[in-house]
């Protein structure tokens, strides 16, 4: 087995950073582990109780990446964090961002957005179904429809790709193309395709966004102007690296043959469209119709929550991939901790959930097969996939008197933070930082010797 470890983490913590598929990469058995980032211990509660304990990260894995359709020299996302600070929480982490498109099956309602345009839901679709929506013209005067999905965030470390696809059939003559058009109001990337013939119209872009390459698609689903009508569309444009998260909204706009956006449409020209999709890469994935109202990852684990004076850190739930367990708790230190700071949370890992601290030595992690941080010291490293990697367990509260500041470290990767002691200005500990551990079997090169050469060249 071999295996691909992401533990170096960039500028920014909610950046999207991307890596490349090595050359012996195979898909069977290949899986990835996420451990998410521990948060934050705090400073003091009073000024004689120390500060709780932040909270260690949880821990997803999934066991198969076979349906990514990743092969040697592709790019993949993820998104690595830094562990949780005094100023700062930490952030989840996840591998391959699946489908940023979001209520899927309810594209009619926030976060999507209908302009000179009504819509319809439970109607046929390519793939046999009646998830499909029907989208039709709402007034008679010459103006722009659309279907816009509003107001996702994104951030990225450095210049990605993104994909976007949509199956859609023309309603009427009047509506013979679709422009693709992603933007943040600054930035912008655009395609035009005819939806009749399924040829391309045109391509664009703005400020620094731009359009790689796009097309309009049959397949088993979609046989096109000589089949069912459907076509699948897709627009790869590129992005830069930007530190700070912006909004951006994709737009679905109804155009006529020629490309032309603003026109006088009758209540009866529209599109049909059916499983929208928007990921990192250049690979179109087909996603099942979701309602729900976040964003979809592949797997994903929750960061561990950072504590306050008043509270201790706490692993909220929501990970994702086929098996996922939860991060333990920090501690909350009270007066008979006699001024000394809580321990923090340990880290889940494939073994298990991470321990929730009882008191001032940090708590264990991967169901206790990595022991706590005592007082005044930081969290253990795990080392559960290889001797340098794996979960760690949380760490221990400050002493009351003589207290390291900042407070003990959580182990990596993704022990909580330990709480400050009493003392006016000391600071909680740091969180420990995410991991992602990606496993796959090599693949095998045939080598046939001289001999056995001659001997196939002789047939």
């Amino acid at each position: 087995m071999a295996q691909i470890v992401l533990n170096s983490y960039p500028p920014s913590t909610s950046s999207v950073q991307q890596g490349t598929i090595p050359a012996d990469w195979s898909v069977p058995a290949a899986s990835v582990e996420v451990v998410g980032p521990g948060g934050a211990g705090a400073a003091r509660n009073s000024t004689t109780v120390g500060g709780p304990g932040g909270a260690g990260g949880a821990y997803a894995k999934k066991t198969s990446l076979s349906d990514l359709g990743l092969n040697p020299g592709d790019i993949y996302y993820y998104r690595l964090c830094t562990g949780g600070t005094p100023s700062a929480a930490a952030v989840d982490c996840f591998f391959e961002t699946a489908n940023l498109m979001r209520a899927t099956n309810a594209m009619t309602a926030s976060p999507w957005t209908l302009s000179s345009c009504t819509g319809t839901s439970g109607q046929a679709d390519p793939s046999g179904g009646a998830g499909a929506f029907k989208f039709l013209s709402s007034v008679t005067t010459s103006v722009l429809h659309y279907v816009q999905f509003a107001n996702h965030a994104y951030a990225s470390a450095s210049t990605i790709e993104m994909i976007f696809a949509v199956y859609v059939k023309p309603i009427g003559s009047s509506v013979g193309s679709i422009i693709l058009n992603y933007n943040d109001g600054a930035n912008g990337a655009n395609a035009t395709l005819n939806i009749a013939t399924g040829a391309t119209i045109g391509t664009g872009g703005s400020g620094a966004w731009s359009t790689i390459s796009c097309g309009a698609d049959t397949d088993d689903w979609a046989t096109g102007a000589s089949g069912n009508g459907w076509y699948r569309i897709w627009m790869i444009c590129s992005l830069p690296s930007l530190a700070s998260s912006t909004p951006t909204a994709m737009y679905f706009q109804m155009a006529d043959s020629g490309g032309n956006g603003t026109q006088t449409l009758t209540t009866s020209d529209g599109y049909y469209l059916f499983m929208p999709t928007w990921n990192f890469g250049r690979v179109k994935r087909r996603y099942a119709n979701t309602s729900t109202s976040t964003p979809l990852y592949y797997a994903l684990a929750k960061a561990g929550g950072n504590a306050t004076t008043a509270a201790a850190g706490t692993c909220p739930t929501g990970s994702i991939g086929d098996t996922t367990f939860q991060g333990g708790g920090g501690f909350k230190a009270t007066s008979t901790q006699s001024g000394a700071g809580g321990g923090g949370g340990g880290a889940a890992g494939p073994n298990g959930a991470g321990a929730t601290a009882t008191g001032i030595p940090g708590g264990a992690a991967d169901n206790n097969t990595v022991t706590g941080g005592a007082q005044n010291t930081a969290g253990n490293s795990g080392a559960e996939w290889s001797v340098t990697v794996g979960c760690g367990s949380g760490g221990g509260g400050a002493a009351a008197t003589g207290g390291v500041s900042p407070a003990p470290s959580g182990g990596s990767y993704g022990g909580g933070g330990g709480g400050a002691d009493k003392t006016s200005g000391h600071t909680g500990g740091v969180g420990g930082n995410g991991l992602i551990v990606i496993t796959y079997t090599p693949a095998v090169a045939l080598y046939v010797g001289p001999q056995r050469l001659r001997q196939y060249l002789r047939r």
